[in-house]
């Protein structure tokens, strides 16, 4: 990664800031892929999470870790996208229509219908996928938050991640429903799984400037902060998929930018994985 070195690593005082800018959605199509490993190798990107009911997710992993060996590479749990791994049959509460999984919004409605052994069945068949890539996996989050709408999820991505040793996606920043706070809290202190202090969500949407991605880094608070973020090269096969389409390919410019990068120098703050947690 071409990311400069912050000032303060070069000396033996450690950097007040730590930052993990993770790229959601690696294996989303051979755009996505590309274009988050091309802002890694050319900007600040340092992790990603994969998508492992994708249908290119391995050979895009394969990629990953052949051009960008520094890369952090984590386990994107999918829920509200595609279909799952594991036969229909076996996980029938997880499902909506057509044996696939339901939109965000009518996960919501049923988050209490899931069979809890079902959901631990499948997102344990997401990582063990991504494990049977070769990769080493260094954290857990989920597509759309999903993890974090209700109690039984979250509990069990925190099952997950005790069990294989990952830390996870901070979860009280994500846009939780409003019953959700208090139980995260009360499970983060059950199972102790290591999380950075903070997430930080507002690199989205209108929000994909190149001033706002510079302020983010100059205004983070000390200790270590997750910054979200969706680059990508926009191909037809995007356009198809997804109604984030357009702001993808402002992402990877911005996250590319010698800015940004410089931002970083500028700030002394210190671009790491989930792994140097």
């Amino acid at each position: 990664m071409k990311a400069t070195t912050p000032a303060s690593s070069r000396s033996n005082v450690p950097p007040v800031c730590r930052l993990i800018v993770n790229a959601d959605d690696y294996g989303h199509g051979a755009g996505v892929s590309a274009g988050i490993r091309a802002a890694h190798l050319n900007g600040i990107v340092s992790s990603t999470t994969a998508m492992m009911n994708q249908p290119d997710a391995g050979a895009e992993l394969l990629r990953a870790r052949a051009e960008c060996p520094q890369l952090g590479l984590g386990v994107h749990l999918v829920l509200t996208m595609g279909a799952p791994l594991l036969p229909a049959a076996q996980v029938r509460s997880l499902l909506g229509n057509a044996d696939s999984f339901p939109k965000l919004a009518a996960l919501q409605q049923h988050c209490a219908q899931i069979v809890p052994a079902e959901l631990h069945a499948e997102w344990r068949a997401q990582i063990e996928a991504f494990l049977a890539s070769g990769c080493a996996a260094d954290h857990l989050d989920s597509h759309h938050h999903a993890s974090y709408q209700h109690p039984l999820l979250l509990e069990t991505m925190l099952q997950l991640a005790q069990e294989y040793h990952l830390p996870i996606r901070h979860p009280l920043d994500a846009g939780v429903p409003p019953q959700m706070p208090a139980a995260a809290q009360a499970l983060l202190a059950q199972y102790r799984v290591p999380h950075p202090e903070r997430l930080i969500v507002s690199f989205y949407g209108a929000g994909v400037t190149l001033k706002n991605l510079i302020s983010i880094v100059a205004e983070l608070p000390p200790g270590s902060s997750e910054l979200m973020c969706h680059p990508g090269v926009v191909d037809a096969q995007l356009q198809k998929s997804s109604s984030y389409c357009a702001e993808r390919g402002l992402e990877l410019e911005y996250l590319s930018h010698a800015r940004a990068r410089g931002a970083l120098e500028d700030y002394g703050v210190e671009l790491i994985t989930f792994a140097q947690l």
